[in-house]
């Protein structure tokens, strides 16, 4: 039998527990899960529930010395639904100026680091690039040069051959 007073903690955190999993799902459904597809977000949606089942019950479990009783179950979906009839909306409402703070900042690190460690890269590559483009025309041009000046001279012996037998 379970005292009374872990039965209260038992409560206690169900209801946090509940709570717990829909705030969290509303931040990585807002910030991950609403950019991707049907069948790779319910993949997720179902990782999720595992993952944050597993780490609740953990906690109810050492909580409760290894008795979880059937009414925590309840409990917990209560406030769940609980939370979404109720905060969903204010949180969904204050959440998405967040989530453009968010993503504004990402970006923006993004840019930074970008340009630390991509740009001297891009930079590097481009610069040598225009070097061996650059050296290239002139070794076509210098080719050229000296085919031309080889057809001239072929060409000139053929005339001095030409004007010699005639």
């Amino acid at each position: 039998m379970i005292d009374l007073k872990t039965q209260f903690l038992l409560l206690l955190y169900a209801i946090l527990s509940g709570i717990y999993l829909g705030a969290s799902y509303d931040l990585v459904y807002y910030f991950i899960l609403i950019h991707l597809r049907k069948t790779l977000k319910f993949v997720l949606d179902i990782c999720f529930f595992v993952i944050q089942g597993c780490i609740i019950f953990t906690v109810i479990y050492k909580i409760s010395d290894g008795i979880i009783p059937f009414y925590c179950y309840g409990i917990m979906i209560v406030s769940f639904l609980l939370y979404y009839r109720f905060a969903n909306q204010y949180y969904e409402k204050n959440l998405f100026p967040f989530r453009k703070l968010i993503y504004y900042l990402i970006n923006k690190l993004l840019k930074v680091l970008r340009y630390i460690f991509v740009k001297p890269f891009v930079d590097t590559y481009l610069f040598l690039k225009q070097i061996f483009s650059f050296l290239i025309k002139k070794l076509i041009g210098c080719g050229k040069y000296v085919t031309k000046k080889i057809t001239i001279q072929k060409m000139r012996k053929k005339l001095k051959i030409n004007q010699d037998s005639t």
